[in-house]
């Protein structure tokens, strides 16, 4: 099997923001602004038009096939993104190029890319592409202070994200999901339709690898010529491996040659330019080809009402403004071609050239496709939320298997008033209070629809951070134990947690606009609530506590999480945070409370791709992991395979250390412990070393304490003492002990003092 990916050590760099020649002034930037995004829609809208002009003069089918191949196929293994930091053409410019191709009649002039078309084609897309980022800074003239600004960049951030963004999950999450959905609607799909919903996406998968079948084979022939040494191999070689071709005669051959000065090279492009005519072939498929993939398993007619359900036929977008293709394209949830001239032994053809994102839209497919049976809708939002439910319960016991967790839970306030609570995790002193959101971001809020948007965010965000902190202000009043009840009304009891992580989890992939709740608040467009609460993905979370190795890390990541998205301005996805949480453990120093810096994030993910993606393909690969030293980790594989008294406190003050600072107190701790064998030290039991974290308002204390055989009174009010003398602006202390005399690694004794804000 190929390897899918290769991992990139993707590294951040400081940089200082250039200021000189931006005005001072508001108003002189908005309108620089402006000015920028007013030239791009105008130069946009006459571009855009031109693009139709490709339609005039040849096959859209050919048009399509032309640029999915040579502009949007990768190599196996490439990662462009990564490689560049861009991806050149990324593939809504192909669902836009297939929808217009839809507003024409088809065109069936097969005339082949000859001289600068592909180079004037290739051009055209890379300025749209260029002119699509441009035209936002378009910005509307109620827009007038920093605020209202703001507000606009999050609308347009969301706008620009359903535009271009593609795969914010892994395809075997995606799969999975599908394959659970589908099962909750089986019975009630095929009482209306007459067979499985699982069809639909079974169709698509297998079309997706035909396609690539075809797309290796093509250029393999393309090889099979080209490689030939001689004009009339070259000729045979071609025939053979495009057998449509007329058969040339050795007479026709020569003169051929002959017109290109017999230079075989010209004459090998000429052939090459010629197969582009075969390249619709590739993304062509009939009912015939369809049941053959499923091997029988599904009727041709059903096959057939599938395919015309997904399709549009061209002309079908005729009267539709091909501007509003760009943030709600049809061919996004209608993504073939029927084709309706009958070809090939009037065979039914259906076309797709952009199946390489065909499988990441296959949510909203089935969507569209149920969406005028308003029975099976409703049945569907139903089994949705109980996806999402029962699927965070089982990841939160398969990853706490120590915990006590209760589901879909309810309780009263001190006015007696009920409650409900999604999830509740207990794990010793801290607690999970998780609400699920299994809604969706609705079409037109996605499209930046300001009222419907923010109503969206209200729903999936807020609200969860809104209930839990009626929880948490439920759980801080009691006294010791903690009282709830479940769905049959039977009364259970958990202790008082010391530490409480609420979260919120939905189904809808947010990206990286999931980390905005602290930006609603601050433009005064959500409440301010106890606290923030972390809202996460389903399938990102999962990754988090597939990568992470153990629970101290699973909770230090949500908790820090929750608390950076607080105090921290940065831009990037879950997958991007969690690839910075391995390299720092969210241990960011000074810069978290500064007004100065912001980090960008963005594609650090790529070091956990190919880890995640070789997994599921069954290949090795180095998995990737919080940056310790040898000594920590062992002592956090210590704690957690012992799991002494607040092992899990001890744990979490000790990840709240950077990698630099575990180095610097090693390297202390053993000098001291060498003088003291050595007798550089006088005082053989009360030499300790004392070691602050960088940041101010988060320090934690690691104090050192080498000694020799004493008795366990003395030596606990040595620590009581240590302890004690550090208590002052600190949020946890932690002792590493070693006894000289018996030198037991990795540790003789751990003591800790933490406070109920142990958090920030």
């Amino acid at each position: 099997m190929e390897r899918p990916l290769k991992s990139f050590d993707l590294k951040m760099y400081e940089y200082e923001f250039d200021r000189t020649n931006i005005p001072e002034s508001f108003e002189e930037r908005l309108n620089l602004l402006r000015k920028v995004g007013k030239d791009a829609q105008k130069q946009f809208e006459i571009d855009y038009k031109n693009l139709l002009k490709w339609f005039d003069e040849h096959d859209q089918l050919n048009v399509l096939s032309f640029v999915s191949y040579y502009f949007f196929t990768s190599k196996v293994g490439d990662d462009e993104e990564a490689r560049t930091g861009t991806i050149e053409f990324p593939p809504h410019l192909q669902e836009i190029l297939q929808a217009l191709s839809l507003t024409k009649e088809r065109n069936y002039e097969p005339k082949p890319f000859f001289e600068n078309a592909p180079y004037n084609l290739k051009r055209s897309i890379k300025e749209i592409k260029n002119l699509l980022e441009l035209k936002f800074f378009d910005i509307p003239e109620e827009v007038k202070n920093e605020k209202d600004l703001e507000k606009h960049k999050l609308r347009v951030d969301f706008m620009v994200d359903t535009m271009a963004v593609r795969g914010w999950c892994y395809k075997h999450q995606l799969e999975k999901m599908l394959i659970d959905l589908c099962k909750g609607i089986d019975k009630e799909f095929f009482k209306i339709f007459g067979f499985h919903p699982h069809f639909i996406f079974e169709i698509i998968s297998k079309l997706i690898q035909n396609v690539n079948l075809k797309l290796r084979q093509h250029q393999e022939n393309i090889k099979q010529f080209v490689n030939q040494k001689d004009y009339d191999s070259v000729f045979s070689t071609y025939e053979k491996v495009f057998p449509n071709v007329t058969k040339s005669t050795k007479q026709a051959r020569e003169k051929l040659f002959q017109f290109f000065r017999r230079d075989l090279r010209q004459l090998k492009a000429m052939l090459i330019s010629h197969s582009d005519l075969f390249l619709y072939k590739i993304f062509t498929f009939s009912i015939e080809d369809i049941d053959e993939y499923l091997e029988g398993k599904l009727d041709k007619n059903n096959i057939a009402f599938i395919m015309d359900r997904l399709s549009l036929t061209f002309g079908d977008l005729e009267n539709e403004n091909i501007e509003h293709f760009i943030l709600n394209n049809p061919v996004q949830k209608k993504p073939f071609i029927k084709i309706d001239t009958l070809q090939e032994n009037d065979k039914q053809l259906y076309y797709c050239s952009i199946m390489g994102t065909v499988e990441y839209l296959q949510l909203e497919i089935l969507e569209q496709f149920i969406k005028d049976y308003p029975s099976i809708t409703q049945k569907f939002s139903k089994v949705k939320a109980e996806y999402l439910e029962n699927s965070v319960k089982n990841l939160f016991e398969t990853n706490f298997s120590d915990a006590i967790i209760f589901q879909n839970v309810y309780w009263f306030d001190d006015k007696n008033d009920r409650h409900e609570t999604d999830l509740v995790v207990s794990i010793n002193d801290f607690l999970f209070i998780v609400e699920s959101k299994s809604g969706l971001l609705t079409e037109s809020a996605k499209r930046g629809a300001t009222e419907r948007l923010f109503k969206n965010l209200k729903d999936l965000i807020e609200e969860p951070s809104y209930q839990a902190s009626k929880f948490i202000n439920y759980v801080n009043s009691q006294e010791n134990q903690i009282v709830i009840y479940d769905k049959k009304k039977r009364k259970h009891f958990f202790p008082k947690p010391k530490y409480i992580i609420p979260l919120g989890v939905t189904l809808s992939q947010l990206g990286v606009n999931s980390t905005i709740l602290k930006k609603l608040i601050k433009l005064e467009l959500f409440e301010k609530v106890e606290g923030i609460t972390s809202s996460i993905n389903l399938n990102d979370l999962e990754v988090v506590f597939e990568v992470l190795e153990s629970v101290p890390q699973k909770i230090h990541y949500l908790q820090r999480r929750k608390e950076i998205e607080d105090s921290l301005e940065f831009i990037g996805d879950e997958i991007d945070l969690l690839s910075m949480y391995l390299e720092n453990g969210f241990n960011f120093g000074k810069i978290e409370k500064s007004d100065s810096h912001f980090l960008n994030l963005v594609l650090l993910s790529k070091r956990i791709d190919a880890y995640i993606t070789d997994s599921y393909n069954g290949l090795d690969h180095e998995k990737p992991t919080l940056k310790l030293t040898k000594w920590w980790r062992d002592i956090l594989n210590f704690l957690e395979e012992r799991k002494p008294q607040n092992w899990l406190e001890k744990s979490y003050i000790l990840l709240n250390m950077p990698y630099d600072d575990q180095e610097k107190f090693e390297d202390l701790f053993k000098k001291q412990s060498e003088d003291m064998v050595n007798g550089n030290l006088e005082d053989k039991n009360n030499n300790f070393l004392i070691y602050k974290s960088s940041s101010s308002y988060r320090r934690f204390v690691l104090i050192g304490y080498n000694y020799l055989d004493i008795e366990k009174e003395i030596r606990d009010q040595v620590l009581l003492n240590i302890i004690e003398s550090e208590k002052v602006d600190t949020k946890g202390i932690i002792v590493i002990g070693n006894n000289l005399n018996k030198n037991i690694y990795p540790y003789s004794l751990l003591a800790s003092s933490a406070y109920p804000q142990l958090f920030v």
